[in-house]
């Protein structure tokens, strides 16, 4: 029987890589395009306000910068409006409150996303 090649775990059939659970770690982080790496279990669900955390990618104590976004409640709240018969702009509201739209934290040193808080 043939050596393995250089490069293939001991223990596995000549000439054929070792198993996919050899090759590949598992863990909790992915790295995006731009080579940030970003923690997963920490994007999950955050506070409505900004919070004091440390950053995952810059590991530096930071205040994360909120930015509101239109959200599923956003919309919702508009069809039902137009439903009842709010036709002038009136059904627009809830685009000019934040308190209906989705908050999405960000480093304001490195400019990733830390967390996100979703309404639904």
């Amino acid at each position: 029987m043939p050596a393995n090649p250089p490069g293939y775990a001991q223990g596995t059939q000549a000439g054929y890589p070792p198993p996919i659970a050899q090759q590949i770690p598992l863990t909790n982080t992915y790295v995006a395009a731009n080579t940030h790496t970003v923690v997963v279990g920490s994007a999950l669900q955050a506070p409505e306000y900004p919070y004091n955390t440390t950053c995952p990618s810059c590991n530096a104590p930071i205040l994360t910068a909120a930015e509101y976004k239109s959200g599923a409640l956003t919309w919702i709240i508009c069809v039902v409006l137009t439903l009842v018969g709010c036709f002038l702009g009136c059904c627009l509201i809830p685009f000019c409150i934040n308190s209906t739209k989705d908050v999405v934290h960000t480093c304001p040193r490195c400019n990733i996303v830390v967390g996100q808080h979703k309404r639904i």
